[in-house]
């Protein structure tokens, strides 16, 4: 499989897996991503295979790597399974998808000095390597970081209102159940 629209091939028909939106807010962004990306339709087209939906992409990347299912729109990195011979692989698509993280400290940190001095750590280029592993970073160029900041595409938070989210939630089980 090269594209997320290889899962669409009716040989994998109850053999994908798919991320649940009731999870976050995050996934449904996931799903408002794949619709700009693959047009409005691709959800319904994707309900159509009979997914399986998983409440994580850990758990969807188990299930993928058990071979209950034989792909997956989103599973954790496959980086040590694959490394350890597992016969799975993973692409970071262009523009990649991802949740955004964001840290702070806060007035009443009980040890606010210390708080800052790991801040300031985790926004250097050993602090995200050591905390960008399978996944995106802040800088670029960081050794085990899949994609950086500039190549992740960043969600609307306008389009992710409570509505939103909740009718999309009510189409998804709609189309999946």
């Amino acid at each position: 499989m090269k594209s997320y629209t290889d899962l669409l091939d009716p040989k994998l028909k109850g053999k994908i897996g798919v991320p649940d939106p009731a999870v976050s807010p995050s996934i449904v962004d996931y799903y408002f991503y794949l619709q700009e990306q693959f047009g409005p339709d691709i959800v319904e087209k994707l309900a159509a295979q009979k997914p399986q939906i998983f409440p994580s992409v850990l758990t969807a990347a188990q299930n993928l790597t058990s071979g209950q299912i034989s792909g997956a729109l989103a599973v954790a990195p496959l980086v040590d399974e694959k490394a350890g011979g597992a016969p799975v692989d993973y692409k970071v698509p262009t523009p990649a998808w991802g949740a955004r993280f964001f840290g702070s400290v806060t007035a009443v940190a009980a040890h606010p000095n210390a708080a800052q001095l790991l801040a300031d750590y985790l926004v250097t280029p050993d602090g995200q390597e050591a905390i960008s592993r399978k996944g995106g970073s802040a800088l670029p160029n960081i050794k085990g970081a899949l994609a950086d900041v500039s190549q992740i595409r960043q969600p609307d938070p306008a389009k992710l209102t409570p509505e939103a989210v909740a009718a999309f939630r009510a189409d998804f089980k709609r189309l999946f159940t």
